[in-house]
């Protein structure tokens, strides 16, 4: 049997309610960006004022711009019917819980508790009483009420025009694949199962390989906040190119086919990228980068991540190396490897000091002619 639409399972009513009626989502992908903060405010209600004050701290960041919507709000009006505000009732109590509009009515509360007196009557009395769209659940078979909300707003944000930020989408197509991969493994830990993964592509008119790379992006995130604190979710570009990029991910970052990288990994893209004066801070760098590690030598690479040489530096001595001499990568070899002898290992035996001569001879005769010869 043909399993129908989710988008036939839900209808949208017109309602006028109190702002004081709106409760902002505890789960709202713009603060809910790691599976561990799920929890958050399992255990309260969500209508507690305690809950609802830590909510609006969340959400009132600088990249969520609500002192820019607060200002839009006071200088052109409320602009009720530009986006509509989502809502569904909190269990038959008449206050309901906003799944579409978190930064406005974040605003709206804003203005109402710290300009309220100021405010000119008519946009006071515009935002005071707000039109709403409740979300109304159809019961069925096939979908929870919690799949057709995922969908809905997944459609708003993802393929839509209110986009989230980069992260925050990632988690949510994450959490979106999980819950369907859930119904085939309830029991299972994260793995590649492609009925899910074309699932989620259908629900949120995705390609295939995108649900895939953004997974990719998503797991390694969360690995990584897991072990540092400086793993910052506005670098979603860089963490992009390192597990997108074949050759690095999987020889350099060893990302396995969970999408996990191992612990030599972990350390090898918190150098890169996380440090507090990383290498890495572009997606220009990041592909130098990646051209290094494929044309150049270990040694490269070490310069890098070891001795602090900038990616700009060493990108441009590969490049000569490849494009005009090879004399010169065997030199830069020669001399990175004189540079990086043990010498405390020295144990002064014998076969030592016949290679030492050796090399002594070599120089002599081979370098110290071409130095003098320029």
């Amino acid at each position: 049997m043909d399993v129908p639409s989710i988008n036939t399972f839900y209808r949208l009513e017109d309602i006028e309610i109190s702002y004081d009626q709106l409760f902002l989502d505890p789960y709202n992908p713009r603060i809910i960006t790691l599976d561990a903060d799920e929890g958050l405010y399992r255990d309260g209600k969500i209508t507690d004022k305690n809950i609802q004050d830590d909510i609006k701290r969340r959400i009132d960041i600088e990249e969520n711009n609500i002192d820019q919507l607060v200002n839009s709000i006071l200088n052109k009006g409320w602009l009720a019917g530009s986006q509509p505000i989502l809502a569904k009732e909190i269990d038959s109590s008449e206050n309901y819980l906003v799944l579409e509009g978190n930064r406005r009515v974040s605003a709206i509360n804003k203005i109402l508790t710290t300009q309220r007196s100021s405010i000119d009557l008519k946009t006071k009395d515009s935002i005071e009483t707000l039109k709403v769209q409740s979300f109304k659940y159809i019961d069925n078979e096939f979908y929870t009420e919690e799949d057709v909300i995922e969908v809905l707003l997944g459609n708003i944000h993802i393929s839509g025009i209110l986009s989230w930020g980069a992260m925050e989408k990632a988690h949510y197509i994450y959490k979106s694949y999980m819950r369907e991969f859930k119904r085939y493994y309830p029991q299972a830990d994260f793995s590649i199962y492609m009925n899910a993964i074309e699932k989620v592509s259908q629900s949120f008119n995705m390609k295939v390989n995108d649900v895939k790379k953004t997974l990719r992006i998503y797991r390694v995130f969360e690995q990584l906040n897991k072990v540092s604190d400086t793993v910052d979710k506005k670098k979603y570009s860089l963490i992009d190119l390192s597990v997108n990029d074949v050759k690095l991910a999987k020889d350099y970052f060893e990302l396995d086919e969970t999408y996990l990288l191992s612990e030599v990994g972990i350390e090898r893209i918190l150098v890169l990228l996380f440090d507090s004066n990383p290498p890495i801070n572009n997606p220009s760098q990041f592909k130098k980068f990646s051209y290094i590690y494929k044309n150049g030598h270990k040694y490269d690479v070490s310069a890098i991540t070891i001795h602090g040489k900038s990616v700009d530096t060493v990108y441009d001595e590969v490049k000569y190396r490849l494009s005009e001499s090879q004399l010169a990568g065997k030199l830069e070899k020669l001399l990175w490897g004189l540079e990086s002898l043990p010498i405390k290992d020295f144990k002064g035996n014998d076969y030592e000091k016949k290679l030492i001569e050796k090399i002594v001879v070599v120089v002599n005769k081979k370098l110290l002619v071409l130095a003098d010869n320029s």
